[in-house]
């Protein structure tokens, strides 16, 4: 059975940094996208991919720019 995929956004600091690690440590969830502005300068989000490799997916998303990186992620699958 396939299991969950998540899309954090805020996933460089804070409350949505918590959550990217929390549903990368579930065995039920395979796979985090983490949506930031800026994912390549976020060090926490990237040693946590270090951590869980492939099951973290940094995305480079501004909310005020959402139509458009929302059809970006989605050609990604």
């Amino acid at each position: 059975m396939a299991g969950y995929t998540a899309l954090v956004t805020g996933g460089n600091r804070g409350i949505g940094l918590g959550l990217v690690e929390h549903l990368a440590s579930d065995a039920n969830v395979d796979i985090v996208f983490a949506a930031a502005r800026q994912p390549e300068k976020a060090g926490a989000l990237n040693a946590l991919v270090e951590k869980f490799g492939k099951k973290i997916v940094p995305v480079k998303m501004d909310l005020n720019e959402a139509s458009a990186a929302v059809c970006r992620l989605l050609e990604r699958n």
